[in-house]
């Protein structure tokens, strides 16, 4: 613990307090900074401040995965990035509910992996802000979505029921198109 802007030597763990928050720096064994964390916001009756990331499973090595730089090089067969990652954040953004609609079992999964206080930010179903399908093969052909029904609201409400029964629903997400604009017409949707 003290001062974390001298050297420490590699693999060591040191803390250091915040006005706001309680930050945890962890030096890897390759000497490789991890990531600094605000563990727990420190303000008494003030707004709580969160950091986390947009998603936990980036599976392989860097640059595009997250084993070796955040997630250890060499995993056990139980291994699990959520479990792993709650270490160190109390929240992340789950980006693929914005692709299909999330599914109860696995909200219940995730409920359990994380501890009590942890959060979900959830990005709302594409159908829901977007006419046309994102998520189509490169063929050059754009599809639209059909019109947004009762059940789908339903279908996605229903895989995230777990987060919100358990008290770990964040923030819903709404990821608009680049062309939405706030216009009379778009707020009236």
């Amino acid at each position: 613990t003290g001062d974390d802007h001298g050297r420490r030597p590699t693999g060591q763990t040191c803390t250091a307090r915040y006005t706001r928050a309680s930050l945890r720096l962890q030096l890897r064994p390759e000497g490789q900074r991890s990531l600094a964390i605000v563990q727990k916001a420190a303000l008494k009756n003030g707004p709580r401040v969160r950091i986390g990331t947009s998603g936990y499973s980036y599976p392989g090595p860097a640059p595009k995965g997250w084993f070796g730089v955040f997630y250890p090089q060499s995993k056990g067969k139980r291994f699990d990035p959520l479990e792993y990652y709650c270490q160190f954040f109390d929240t992340v953004e789950v980006n693929s509910t914005f692709y299909r609609p999330p599914v109860a079992s696995m909200a219940d999964a995730w409920v359990l992996k994380t501890p009590a206080g942890f959060e979900f930010s959830v990005k709302v179903w594409q159908k829901f802000t977007h006419s046309r399908k994102n998520n189509q093969p490169h063929s050059g052909t754009k599809v639209d979505w059909e019109s947004v029904t009762q059940a789908d609201f339903d279908l996605f409400r229903s895989g995230i029921d777990p987060l919100a029964q358990s008290g770990k629903l964040g923030a819903l997400l709404f990821q608009h198109p680049a062309g939405f604009y706030c216009t009379p017409e778009n707020v009236d949707r």
